[in-house]
């Protein structure tokens, strides 16, 4: 076993799902990694992995694209596995974090998923749209020195809901739902990105969304990344 642990085997959490916070199956992870790529693997290889999906720019269709799905999972053993298929792995899956020059510096508590207690948290700061893109594009590191992939699984609307426009949607179409009510903009994006199995939005499919984001997030970071949502209003204003 120490063979293994040598090569990144965490005993403790052995699922890759796990380590990542995946709400979904393991073959909607497959699949979304090769719809995506992994842009921030730049920080721990010496390239990102592309994307593979015509969708994002890739070479592939979309039945190519689950031909190699279902390739990958034909090689589950389900219940079968052994110590020597475990010590047979010459790399495990490295957990994204610190790398590339981050700087590993905490300098926030986590805000949690107390969706009520984190709006009246951000009612004490400003939001800077800027940074909040920075954020949302995985440029740069939160409060926790962690690094976000929202605009991975928003581009184009193919996982999630488009960026694009967002905040018109929210206010005009969003919380016209009868399962929002009482709920203001502020606090629909805070609970999608807190608590993102609470809603979903028609036309996608729930548990698709990290479910992580609780502990990577910091106050400023939250009211950044929303402030930069607000600013897809055409009429926006900054603060």
């Amino acid at each position: 076993m120490s063979a293994a642990i040598d090569l990144g085997y965490d005993p403790d959490v052995p699922s890759r799902l796990d380590q990542l916070g995946w709400g979904g199956t393991r073959e909607s992870f497959i699949q979304t990694t090769l719809i995506h790529g992994r842009p921030t693997s730049i920080s721990y290889w010496p390239a990102p992995m592309v994307s593979w999906s015509q969708r994002s720019g890739g070479p592939l269709r979309d039945d190519q694209i689950n031909d190699i799905v279902n390739y990958i999972m034909n090689w589950d053993k389900g219940s079968d596995w052994t110590l020597d298929d475990l010590l047979a792995v010459k790399q495990f899956a490295i957990v994204p974090g610190v790398g590339g020059g981050d700087s590993g510096e905490v300098t926030a508590e986590a805000v949690g998923t107390d969706v009520d207690a984190v709006l009246a948290q951000l009612e004490t700061v400003v939001g800077d749209p800027a940074h909040g893109q920075q954020l949302y594009e995985g440029k740069e590191q939160t409060q926790l020195a962690q690094r976000l992939s929202c605009s991975g699984c928003h581009y184009n609307g193919v996982l999630g809901p488009n960026y694009d426009g967002m905040w018109p949607r929210i206010v005009n179409e969003r919380l016209t739902d009868p399962a929002l009510a009482g709920f203001t903009p502020e606090k629909y994006v805070v609970d999608s990105i807190l608590l993102p199995s609470d809603y979903v939005v028609s036309g996608y499919q729930a548990g698709q969304m990290l479910t992580i984001y609780p502990q990577q997030l910091g106050i400023q970071d939250l009211a950044d990344i929303i402030e930069y949502i607000k600013s897809t209003d055409p009429n926006y204003v900054a603060p």
